[in-house]
């Protein structure tokens, strides 16, 4: 999956593989599941209901800086994978 960013295109299944962690919660079939992998969300869902990434303790490196700045993009891609008007 590609994501368009203003600046930036981004590979999700390269750039994330493995190091998205956090705590992720997603409503599926009427109950709220948690995830702490990125990659282990399902494709559709029909609720987005909490994105909280792994920040690590600063001070961080130029590659942690690139790397958080990628998450608003992942935000979007898990809004746009959301599925809540189709029930």
């Amino acid at each position: 999956m590609q994501i368009q960013g203003p600046k930036q295109k981004l590979d999700i299944g390269v750039v994330v593989n493995g190091k998205m962690q956090g705590e992720f919660k997603i409503l599926i079939n009427n109950q709220i599941q948690t995830f702490v992998n990125y990659n282990d969300i399902p494709l559709k869902f029909t609720n987005l209901i909490s994105f909280k990434p792994y920040y690590p303790p600063g001070p961080h490196t130029p590659e942690q800086h690139k790397e958080i700045e990628k998450y608003s993009f992942y935000l979007n891609a898990l809004l746009r994978r959301e599925d809540a008007g189709s029930n």
